[in-house]
C-alpha cells in the first residue's frame, strides 16, 4: 500500500514539473513573440497561464486572473491594428493615410500573416496618401509615422506581456 502511495505522489510531482516547464516555455516564446510578428506573443502567455491553472485546479491561478490576462491579451492584439494608424496620424497623415494604414494592417495580415502587420500598414498609408493627392514626400512621411507607430505598439505589447507574466507570478507565489 505504501508503495502505491509513493508511486502516486511521484507521478503527481512529475506532472507538476512538466506543467511548470511547459508554462515557462510558453511564457518565454510568448515574450519573444511580442516583438517577432511570426509568433502570437500574448496568446501564448495566456495559454501557458491556462495550462497551469487547469492542472492546478484553478487554485493558484483563478478564472478571474485568467479573465484579466485575456483582457490584457485583447488589448495587446488590438494594439497591432491601431498603433500604426496612430503613428501615421502623428506624422501628419490625413484620413487617407490613416485608412491606408488600417487597411494595410488588415490586408497585410490576411496576405502575409503576422509579418504583413509590419509592411502592410506602411505600404497602405503611402499608397492611399498618394491616391488622396499628397506628394511622395508627404506620403513617405505618413509611412514613416506608421513604422514609428508600429515600433511604439511593439514596446507597448512587450510591457503588456511583462505585466501578464507578473500577474501570473504574483498569483502563483
Amino acid at each position: 500500500m505504501e508503495l502505491l502511495i509513493v508511486e502516486i505522489a511521484r507521478r503527481d510531482n512529475m506532472l507538476q514539473v512538466i506543467v511548470i516547464i511547459v508554462t515557462t516555455i510558453l511564457f518565454i516564446v510568448g515574450l519573444v513573440g511580442t516583438f517577432l510578428p511570426i509568433l502570437p506573443g500574448t496568446p501564448l502567455i495566456l495559454v501557458g497561464a491556462f495550462i497551469y491553472a487547469y492542472f492546478g485546479k484553478f487554485q493558484d491561478v483563478t478564472p478571474t486572473t485568467l479573465l484579466i490576462l485575456a483582457i490584457l491579451m485583447g488589448i495587446a492584439l488590438a494594439t497591432d491594428y491601431v498603433s500604426s494608424t496612430i503613428g501615421a496620424k502623428k506624422m501628419g497623415a490625413g484620413k487617407w493615410g490613416m485608412i491606408g494604414a488600417l487597411l494595410g494592417a488588415i490586408i497585410g495580415f490576411i496576405v502575409a500573416n503576422l509579418a504583413g502587420l509590419i509592411i502592410g500598414p506602411i505600404v497602405g498609408a503611402i499608397i492611399l496618401e498618394l491616391i488622396g493627392g499628397k506628394k511622395m514626400k508627404e506620403a513617405l512621411r505618413s509611412g514613416i509615422g506608421t513604422l514609428l507607430g508600429f515600433i511604439g505598439g511593439t514596446i507597448f505589447k512587450i510591457l503588456i506581456a511583462i505585466v501578464m507574466i507578473g500577474i501570473f507570478l504574483i498569483e502563483v507565489w
